[in-house]
């Protein structure tokens, strides 16, 4: 499990140091210590640090990885600077169908490339085709928070379908 930092959890008054569910490990007078506290929980559990966490977004933005972040190993620069532009307010969660034996190199191509993310979360099950895990974990996402914008390379096969299917209005004929 990623750990993070962030200033708005209610439980500290100044920095905290938190699991991804948002539980506290620690309260920190300033963001340093909440730092060094991340990175060695991260480090004894042999996992990259998550970052700091906007805790204030409640919308969020679903982002695939290959053909719209990255190419190869190689960031699209393009929609890394959008994707960073929107960091500041909203919660970006990366839905990738890479598979979770691939995420400590994965996030360190994220990482090099400079983008800023909250989450990620990489397809466990690869039995399940990448449209179908992407459009149900989307279709999760949506039961929790309300999702403000999906960029993915192939978004006519992948994201259109979740979002017809979670908001029958929208549901148009191209």
């Amino acid at each position: 499990m990623p750990y993070f930092i962030t200033d708005k959890s209610p439980d500290c008054s100044g920095w905290a140091t938190i699991k991804e569910d948002g539980e506290v490990l620690g309260c920190h007078e300033n963001k340093q210590d909440a730092v060094d506290h991340m990175v060695a929980i991260s480090i004894a559990e042999d996992m990259p640090p998550g970052g700091e966490r906007n805790s204030q977004a409640n919308e969020v933005i679903i982002v695939d990885i290959d053909g719209t972040l990255l190419s190869g190993s190689r960031g699209i620069q393009k929609n890394i600077d959008y994707v960073n532009l929107l960091y500041p307010d909203y919660y970006i969660y990366i839905v990738t169908g890479r598979p979770a034996s691939d995420e400590r190199e994965t996030i360190k191509q994220l990482t090099d490339a400079g983008v800023r993310f909250n989450d990620i979360q990489f397809n466990e099950d690869m039995s399940v085709s990448t449209a179908e895990y992407k459009k149900q974990t989307a279709a999760d996402t949506l039961t929790d928070n309300p999702v403000k914008l999906a960029i993915d390379n192939d978004a006519d096969r992948i994201l259109f379908t979740w979002y017809r299917n979670q908001r029958p209005e929208n549901n148009y004929s191209k």
